[in-house]
């Protein structure tokens, strides 16, 4: 199944990476949680490196790349998510804003995806949200 995935992730992610256009990295990514017990939807903004605590997890941003072209539809982030319980390894791959069921974070309650990337930059357009 994993092995699928990965195939999949690579069929679609390929005519965005061999544009002549090169990704850019983010500074952090935006990423929305979905209690589905209770309905209550949450972003989480995450700066590149860190690890927050949400809920009774640790949710790591490794990596947030995007493409200038449109940045809230084309951003991909490698994050890692933890369980705080047991420390177990939840999660650790790309989640991609343009297909946020791909990558699917794994669990009876909490639903987990990617808005876009961030930047600090004043000068670098982060498109309008698109999920």
């Amino acid at each position: 199944m994993h092995c699928l995935l990965k195939i999949l992730l690579v069929v679609l992610l390929l005519p965005h990476l061999a544009r002549s256009e090169a990704s850019l990295t983010g500074d952090g990514a935006l990423i929305r949680t979905l209690d589905t017990m209770t309905g209550r939807v949450m972003d989480l903004e995450i700066e590149l490196g860190v690890t927050i605590e949400f809920a009774k997890f640790e949710i790591t941003l490794e990596d947030c790349r995007y493409l200038a072209e449109n940045p809230a539809k084309y951003s991909y982030a490698f994050v890692t998510i933890m369980d705080q319980g047991d420390h177990s390894e939840l999660f650790s791959a790309w989640l991609i804003s343009q297909s946020p069921a791909l990558s699917a974070v794994e669990h009876p309650r909490f639903d987990f995806w990617l808005i876009r990337c961030t930047t600090l930059s004043p000068d670098a357009s982060m498109g309008t949200e698109v999920n």
